[in-house]
């Protein structure tokens, strides 16, 4: 009966150092089982000072950071608007491997375009970078979103069950 506090939803590093800091710690806070964090967040969004942040908490307790990278080929990465680079991923796995903050990486398999060789090129992009873990989704098209506009007026192929789990393993 131990818990982990997961700030998963959205970019969970967008706000400003100290309020961040106080969100945190009020997080951990609320229950004695509390023995870990666990922020999601984009890698465009790892600033130095959130670093500290993250790295003072992690003398408190367990601190992991889910970093979205989703894909590392830069034509999916404009396609999809993601508005960061590999280079971003890279550069924040990094500082924050240099806090002793481990990294679980957030991979999406199945984007529009992206073949099983272009996923597992991605895949080993992330096991070359050395983090902790490796978060991997399907990808999950939303009515009303901007992606579920496109696939409505210009339908892609999706993975089917069997050829995600076929490229996942």
């Amino acid at each position: 009966g131990k818990y982990v506090v997961y700030f998963q939803a959205f970019t969970n590093t967008y706000a400003e150092p100290m309020v961040l800091r106080r969100v945190y710690e009020t997080a951990i806070a609320l229950h004695p089982d509390i023995v870990g964090l666990n922020v999601g967040t984009r890698p465009d969004c790892v600033t130095d000072d959130i670093v500290a942040v993250l790295k003072d908490l992690a003398s408190k307790t367990d601190v992991t950071v889910e970093l979205g990278l989703q894909t590392i080929h830069p034509d999916t990465q404009a396609a999809m608007n993601l508005c960061y680079a590999t280079d971003d991923f890279d550069d924040a796995v990094e500082r924050l491997k240099a806090a002793d903050i481990p990294v679980v990486a957030h991979v999406i398999d199945g984007l529009p375009g992206e073949t099983p060789a272009m996923m597992l090129d991605t895949i080993r992009h992330v096991a070359e970078s050395g983090v902790a873990g490796v978060k991997i989704h399907m990808l999950h098209v939303m009515k009303g979103t901007a992606l579920g506009l496109r696939y409505e007026t210009n339908p892609f192929p999706l993975l089917t069950l069997p050829a995600y789990v076929s490229i996942v393993c």
